[in-house]
């Protein structure tokens, strides 16, 4: 029984030192990725039917994959570097305005071959990841950095738990054949 009430005070402490970490940059940073991920979530499980919608293959749904995942990982090497550099006020704004161009160019893809050059100019932006990153990092104190990250990450897949379930019916109730 003493086991079962350390236990819960644990847990109570614990949501004490989440509510008491979630401010400044880390509350920012958390509120725009969840909106964000809730919305990428909305159709991104859908994209393959997309591509199939523009002309695309299976094939190239893979070739896609795989080369999206290779350029947005290639990405950190020279942003973690931008970010040392220039500052990383800077590489987030910029970066920001690039992603904003680029989710411009792959709303207007007319076939597959478009949308697959849009999505890797796309992955090539993530470079500004790297300095949103080492901002979280530094807005969590040195002692609670992995129960703040941790938090993070939670609050984030969270907050986009219920969104495929909402792309799935919007494809399902307005026949949707893509994600413009």
């Amino acid at each position: 029984m003493q086991e079962a009430k350390k236990i819960l005070r644990d847990i109570k402490s614990s949501f004490r030192d989440a509510a008491a970490l979630m401010r400044g940059n880390l509350l920012v940073l958390t509120i725009g990725m969840s909106i964000f991920s809730s919305l990428w979530a909305i159709f991104a499980q859908y994209e393959g039917v997309y591509i199939l919608a523009l002309g695309g293959t299976y094939v190239a749904i893979g070739a896609f994959y795989g080369v999206y995942g290779l350029v947005g990982a290639m990405a950190g090497i020279p942003g973690g570097y931008i970010c040392d550099a220039y500052g990383r006020r800077k590489i987030i704004v910029v970066g920001n305005y690039i992603t904003a161009l680029s989710w411009f160019f792959i709303a207007l893809a007319p076939n597959w071959q478009t949308y697959f050059a849009a999505m890797v100019f796309l992955a090539l932006a993530a470079f500004w990841i790297v300095a949103e990153d080492v901002i979280l990092m530094d807005s969590i104190p040195v002692g609670k950095r992995g129960f703040g990250y941790g938090l993070f990450g939670t609050i984030i897949g969270l907050t986009s738990l219920a969104s495929p379930y909402i792309g799935g019916w919007i494809f399902n109730v307005y026949h949707v054949q893509g994600m413009k």
